[in-house]
């Protein structure tokens, strides 16, 4: 009876410290799964590791996703010549925002409000474009569960330095950026999507500090130049 009992005892312990160990490795998961995009950051440049982008791969993957649209798209026989067209202008816009010193490399999206960004970045409605010049804006969550952490948003923004290059590929076209200012203001700073018509500038920003919407931390850079993508 009484060794019954023991061993009793013993699953019970076991079975205990099971549940606890499960409790404490998914309330470390929980605590650490925010900082994975910070962790992930310093380790690469520890080891040294490399990008996982460059200039050429990302112009690369964008002319194979235009020829791949313009095909599928032109074998499409049921739409109308103008419907055809506009479509193959719609989907030559593979719009890309390219920062090399973070290994972003995320797309570029034209919507209606914040609510609706889940990844990538979107361009400001009200604010200009590259090929028009002005002042373009162009914003992105600083952390989202819905298409990546550091991958798609701008988690690691806040780490771009002065003087670092920054592309834009809008239209088939190349756009290059170099930065020249880093500010960080208050949520309601409306300056910062102030319109130009002195410059072609490109303005980043994105909250802070992190988990926190009170600021936001904010990169302008200057146009150095512009060419097709070939």
């Amino acid at each position: 009876m009484l060794k019954n009992y023991f061993n009793n005892k013993k699953v019970e312990d076991s079975i205990l410290n099971i549940l606890i160990s499960f409790v404490v490795i998914f309330a470390l998961y929980l605590i650490l799964k925010p900082f994975y995009g910070e962790m992930d950051y310093y380790v690469s440049k520890i080891l040294h590791k490399k990008d996982h982008n460059t200039l050429s791969s990302v112009e690369n993957k964008i002319k194979e996703d235009s020829i791949k649209n313009n095909l599928n798209n032109s074998t499409n026989s049921n739409i109308s010549n103008t419907e055809n067209n506009d479509s193959v202008i719609k989907k030559q816009r593979d719009n890309v925002l390219y920062i090399p010193s973070i290994d972003l490399a995320t797309s570029i999206q034209e919507l209606e409000k914040i609510e609706d960004l889940h990844f990538g970045s979107w361009r400001r409605p009200n604010t200009s474009n590259p090929e028009l010049g002005g002042n373009t804006v162009i914003v992105a969550h600083r952390y989202t569960d819905k298409g990546g952490r550091a991958e798609n948003t701008f988690y690691n923004l806040p780490k771009v330095e002065i003087g670092e290059y920054i592309y834009t590929f809008w239209n088939n076209k190349k756009y290059t950026y170099k930065v020249y200012d880093i500010k960080v203001v208050e949520s309601n700073d409306e300056t910062v999507e102030k319109a130009t018509t002195t410059a072609n500038i490109l303005t980043l920003y994105t909250c802070t500090p992190l988990w926190s919407s009170t600021h936001r931390h904010v990169v302008y850079s200057n146009l150095i130049s512009a060419e097709d993508l070939k």
